[in-house]
């Protein structure tokens, strides 16, 4: 506005001056007619007016602004070069009302021919009054738009009669871009500082509000008109003055940037403050703009970040505890410190289950003697809270509030107390049965969300995972206890075995020997004096000491099986097996028995007993023969890491219901007068199997002949 007003200052002045400057071409002119009189007659204004055409033309054309002189009938009768630019053609070849559509300007609606008495009144009435000025739009014939600044001033002579009027016209197009351009940015900047979702304030250095947005306003539940003038601490804060640190007079005295976090309870919750200066033409600061960003979510969020990577550190922690700690005291007491220590909690304690009541077992954090005032049971109002019904009913339990949950009136008192309000209590189990629970309490109302009751319930989870590995290590401690009392008893009684096989081959057998001895001496000396009754009993002893004897061999013979053993060694079981032919020779050619086998690997194994357990086998299959003469076949195969051998006959077979009862000691399917024996050749097979890592079985019907299997590891 400053520039149109000077621009306005200056087409008065050059107005004036043409005025001047023209009536004192009209003077000259008037005062030459005086002196000629040759001429009688008043000129024409118009005629007037032209005579000082070349003068006023030398004038005119040294001005920059747009200049046209019309006479009292709108006529152009002089334009200056500036006029001829502006226009874009010569204004000379139109009448004004043509040449330049200014009258709307002057007078909307109304015929533009001709400038009359009382269009001119519009104009100041003397000549030296300052002209009217006014905007008008001039589109040229080339299609250019342009707007002008237009002044129109009359023209009189000394008798005030109307000559006509000079058109002064300014082109302000660029000035009227401007100004829109300025108005759009305006415009613009409103939307967009009504937009912004911060709270927006502009506030002057008396803390008074000058402007707010829309977000602001309606935070406030105020009008945008309502805020201004209002102190910001009084309409922000409630209070009478600013709060002991204010980032807006901080800017306001150092002139400087400001920004903090503020809890601001009518903006709704935890804001970024910052102020930045505002200032005056001079550059001298008077105000700042204060801009409040609505944090609240992202400090939610953060915190809870920070409770979970807590919780996520407590879950580290206390699987690093479980593989280090092997015994369930220690592991309760180390899991309620790292909770309380690690996770910032008031409390953690431990529970396990005795009856009807739940004993605290560890228990630690600032509130923890909360534990040593509280009673907490399973069943029953004492049972209704989160660690009873966890236990009972074996899932996780929240409270998100003592004072709120009728449940907790037993506890409420000491937990408000020890400033706890919310708790949580997750089941630990023994092989899927709840046993107790860890419970865990919080000074916050609803503590607990989703994700960290689902990480707790994985911590329970991974302690009662810990709980059975710990009672299971404790069962085979108690196993590996009970196995070395039973080796140390087995050692024993091996030794007093060994000890008895030695009676037995020395000490037994001489008494025996003895009473046979005797025996046969009565019999040779005597049997003619004795009846038939007497001759045998004679035989009863001497049978009765043999077959004494000979079970006393056999049982030697079952006992050194585990007393007197070699390491295994690798064997060729072929050259085994061949030397075994060779020993019971006589017998296969006795009974007409045909034995083949096939190709048998080498394992490892006692020589001596894995020859005695060919012949066992092959010996019973030549003895429970059947009709026909023996045919026996061995071969081995392989399974996995085993060689299963099998010994088949076409023998008389076994029922199947005897298959388990053939390989224990001293046990005879058939009477001693039809298949002599003492019963204890395939216990013997079975133990040495045993020895070896393997198993023995037999495959048969009673008629059919028998297969007997055994493996030895490879």
């Amino acid at each position: 506005m400053e520039t149109s007003a000077k621009t306005v200052a200056e087409l008065e002045a050059e107005n004036e001056r043409l005025r001047r400057e023209l009536i004192e071409a009209q003077e000259s002119l008037e005062a030459r007619r005086r002196g000629t009189a040759a001429v009688d007659s008043v000129c024409d204004p118009a005629e007037e007016l032209l005579s000082s055409e070349t003068f006023a033309a030398l004038v005119l054309d040294q001005t920059q602004d747009a200049i046209v002189v019309c006479d009292r009938s709108g006529r152009v009768v002089r334009a200056n070069r500036a006029a001829d630019q502006l226009c874009g053609r010569d204004p000379l070849s139109q009448p004004f009302g043509v040449a330049f559509p200014l009258r709307g300007a002057l007078g909307p609606g109304r015929p533009c021919e001709a400038i009359s008495e009382a269009e001119l009144s519009l104009f100041p009435a003397t000549s030296t009054a300052t002209p009217r000025d006014v905007e008008a739009c001039l589109v040229r014939q080339d299609g250019l738009r342009l707007d002008l600044l237009v002044s129109v001033a009359p023209m009189r002579d000394r008798e005030r009669r109307l000559l006509g009027a000079v058109v002064t016209m300014t082109d302000i197009t660029e000035r009227k871009q401007a100004e829109e351009s300025l108005r759009q940015a305006k415009e613009e900047w409103e939307k967009t500082f009504d937009a912004i979702p911060d709270f927006v304030a502009v506030i002057d250095d008396q803390c008074r509000i000058v402007r707010a947005n829309r977000a602001m306003a309606d935070r406030l539940g105020l009008t945008q008109a309502e805020c201004v003038g209002i102190n910001c601490y009084q309409l922000v804060h409630g209070t009478t003055e600013p709060p002991a640190y204010c980032p807006h007079m901080a800017t306001c005295r150092n002139s400087r940037q400001h920004m903090v976090e503020m809890f601001e309870p009518r903006l709704g919750g935890d804001m970024l403050v910052s102020t930045s200066p505002w200032f005056d033409e001079q550059g001298r600061a008077i105000g700042t703009v204060h801009v409040a960003r609505d944090i609240t979510e992202r400090k939610r969020r953060d915190a809870q970040i920070a409770t979970l990577t807590r919780v996520y550190a407590v879950l580290s922690q206390v699987n690093e505890a479980i593989v280090r700690i092997h015994d369930a005291p220690t592991l309760f007491a180390e899991v309620c410190r790292i909770v309380a220590e690690t996770g910032r909690l008031p409390l953690a304690w431990v529970g396990q289950r005795r009856g009807n009541k739940v004993i605290p077992v560890a228990f630690t954090g600032p509130s923890a003697g909360m534990i040593r005032e509280i009673t907490v049971e399973v069943e029953g109002e004492l049972g209704a809270g989160p660690t009873g019904t966890c236990i009972r009913e074996n899932h996780a339990v929240i409270n998100d509030d003592f004072a709120l949950n009728p449940a907790m009136a037993p506890w409420c008192a000491p937990a408000l107390r020890y400033g706890v309000q919310t708790s949580a209590a997750f089941p630990l189990r023994r092989q899927g049965e709840a046993v107790g629970s860890l419970t865990i309490y919080a000074s916050d109302s609803k503590a607990f969300d989703a994700e960290q009751i689902g990480l707790f319930e994985s911590l329970s989870a991974n302690i009662s995972y810990a709980l059975d590995v710990i009672d299971h290590e404790d069962r085979r401690v108690r196993a590996e206890e009970a196995l070395r009392r039973s080796a140390d008893e087995l050692a024993r009684s091996n030794q007093d075995l060994e000890q008895f096989a030695s009676v037995a081959s020395h000490d037994l057998q001489e008494p025996l020997r003895t009473v046979n001895g005797f025996a046969q001496l009565l019999r040779k000396h005597y049997a003619n004096q004795l009846d038939a009754e007497g001759n045998n009993f004679i035989e009863f002893i001497v049978e009765g000491t043999t077959r004494m004897q000979t079970l006393i061999r056999d049982l030697l013979a079952y006992s050194r099986v585990g007393t007197r053993h070699r390491e295994p060694v690798s064997i060729d079981a072929n050259a085994s097996l061949r030397q075994v032919l060779a020993d019971l020779q006589d017998s296969i050619r006795h009974t007409g028995a045909e034995v083949t086998y096939g190709e048998l690997p080498v394992v490892r194994a006692d020589p001596s007993q894995l020859a005695q357990l060919f012949q066992n086998l092959i010996g019973n299959a030549m003895k429970f023969r059947g009709e026909s003469s023996p045919r026996i076949h061995i071969e081995a195969n392989q399974e996995g890491d085993y060689w299963r051998f099998s010994v088949r006959d076409n023998g008389i077979g076994i029922e199947p219901r005897f298959r388990e009862q053939i390989f224990e000691v001293f046990r005879r399917l058939h009477t001693r007068d039809r298949y002599e024996g003492t019963g204890i050749g395939l216990a013997i097979c079975k133990k040495i199997v045993d020895r070896h890592g393997g198993r023995i079985w037999v495959e048969s019907e009673l008629g059919h002949g028998a297969a007997f299997h055994f493996t030895l590891p490879k």
